[in-house]
């Protein structure tokens, strides 16, 4: 199962009403989606058929950020998100903390490139093949900080497949300690010499445990809109 697989099952069980992807590249990520759509790149390069109705920005995701209110673009805050930008741990940090603060509070974020295959993938400047970056960085952040998100780790092909839910729009902890993170990151911290030591941190589960989390997820959304809409 690759990370296109996985989007497809996400897409389908979730039925996200919204859907923002940074980092479209060519668009085989978009060309997943059903659902009205946000993309951001400032290189796009599009060669797949997008059948989504779906507005590309071309632009970094912090301009984007920046100078657009994506819940008012929308109509309604994110309900599905994939960071696939930058393949800076930093940058990973501001994609996700973005589109937390614009997500629906049921909603659900997908990280691409956190369980290299290689250490060799993990260099911070971008080399011959593969290149995952130093992305696997964020989850430990992410743990350290925000324990009361959901973080899934899966055991996909070359780069890893992760979905985080429990989203609080209304956090700043991830903002507030933005300088002490940021400071931390150049010292050192977060960061493994060994694929063992890397896997063990991030405890990933195999790829077919996908299907039923994201059954498990659609369920709890669905009890949680019908709690809504009760009140």
């Amino acid at each position: 199962m690759d990370y296109l697989e996985c989007l497809r099952l996400t897409h389908a069980a979730l039925e996200p009403r919204t859907y923002c992807e940074i980092g479209c590249w060519y668009g085989p990520s978009l060309a997943v989606s059903r659902s009205p759509t946000i993309a951001i790149d400032p290189k796009p390069h599009i060669a797949f058929q997008i059948e989504a109705p779906t507005r590309i920005y071309k632009m970094t995701s912090d301009e984007f950020f920046e100078q657009y209110d994506i819940t008012e673009l929308f109509g309604e805050p994110i309900d599905f998100g994939f960071v696939d930008g930058m393949h800076l741990v930093e940058f990973a940090l501001r994609d996700f903390i973005n589109m937390e603060r614009n997500a629906h509070p049921g909603g659900v974020i997908a990280i691409d490139d956190i369980l290299p295959a290689d250490m060799a993938y993990t260099g911070r400047k971008q080399g011959q093949g593969a290149w995952t970056g130093d992305v696997y960085r964020l989850l430990p952040i992410l743990a350290e900080y925000r324990p009361d998100l959901r973080i899934d780790v899966y055991d996909v092909e070359i780069k890893g497949f992760c979905l985080v839910s429990n989203l609080d729009p209304d956090s700043r902890v991830l903002e507030e300690a933005m300088a002490e993170i940021e400071q931390a990151i150049e010292q050192g911290r977060w960061k493994f010499e060994t694929l063992e030591q890397l896997r063990d941190a991030l405890g990933p589960k195999p790829a077919e445990a996908l299907a039923g989390d994201l059954a498990e997820l659609a369920r709890r959304r669905e009890s949680a809109e019908s709690a809504a809409a009760a009140e």
